[in-house]
């Protein structure tokens, strides 16, 4: 499984407010960079009229694929 850091870390993090100002640690929530790049590569895959007929586990594999190949190429 990928740490957080892994998959580029989330999209859009936030400090809890309960741990006042300025302190505590941050807590993040929803998506990471990496599902993020995943959920576009998806849009471009299926926006394609000759890949209409993949398969979900194929698409899904395929996106994540892509997203990972983006994050590495963010590491150069």
């Amino acid at each position: 499984m990928k740490t957080l850091q892994d998959c580029g870390g989330p999209i859009h993090p936030f400090r809890d407010p309960r741990l006042g100002l300025g302190g505590g640690e941050d807590v993040y929530a929803g998506a990471t960079l990496r599902d993020y790049f995943a959920a576009k590569a998806m849009q471009a895959i299926i926006s394609n009229p000759t890949r209409m007929n993949i398969r979900l586990e194929d698409l899904t594999q395929e996106a994540y694929a892509i997203a990972d190949a983006m994050l590495e190429a963010r590491k150069k």
